[in-house]
Parts: C-alpha cells; sequence; structure tokens
C-alpha cells in the first residue's frame, strides 16, 4: 500500500458544519468503512508524536489495536501492515495526491 489510499479525516461539528481535521487522516475501504487512522498528539505525554489505531482485525471483527511513532509516515506504515489481507485487496486503487 502506499499513500494514496488514505484519505484526510473530517468531522462535523455541533452547529452542522464539516471541516478537515487537521494533521489526521483515515483509510477506507472500498465500502467507505473506517479501517485505520493516524492523528498528530499536539498536548499531553505524547506531545509531538503520532497515534495510529487499527479498527479491523484479520478475522473482520473490530479491533482497536493503537500505538505511537515518531513520524507520520512511520504511523501509517505500522497501520498497512496490521490491516488484515482481506481488507487491503478491498482499498480502492485509484491514483491520489497523497497527504
Amino acid at each position: 500500500m502506499s499513500d494514496r489510499q488514505w484519505r484526510r479525516a473530517n468531522f462535523k461539528g455541533t452547529d452542522g458544519a464539516r471541516g478537515l481535521v487537521p494533521d489526521a487522516c483515515i483509510l477506507l475501504d472500498e465500502a467507505g468503512q473506517r479501517v485505520a487512522k493516524v492523528s498528530f498528539e499536539a498536548d499531553g505525554a505524547n506531545a509531538g508524536k503520532w497515534r495510529w489505531i487499527v479498527m479491523v482485525s484479520p478475522q473482520g471483527t473490530p479491533l482497536g489495536e493503537t500505538g505511537l511513532s515518531l513520524t507520520k509516515e512511520d504511523a501509517k506504515a505500522l497501520c498497512e501492515r496490521r490491516v488484515p489481507d482481506w481488507t487491503r485487496a478491498r482499498l480502492p486503487q485509484g491514483r491520489r495526491r497523497p497527504l
């Protein structure tokens, strides 16, 4: 996998407005389901590190495996290695601009 499957994370505010989350991106399968997320920790004990979360186990059940990395690229690579093979095969292969 490469950066082309990652998308910027978005949110819906309490007022109904939509926006992009700074320093966060998600990996979606072709059905639009989130399978992994990477976000920057700005405050607290882990400030300056990138948190990664894998949301799907190899059996297809919710997982929530998480960890920290020093760089965004490392965090994405760790997520990609942990995403199940069957999910990887379903990820879109279109050409997109890297984040």
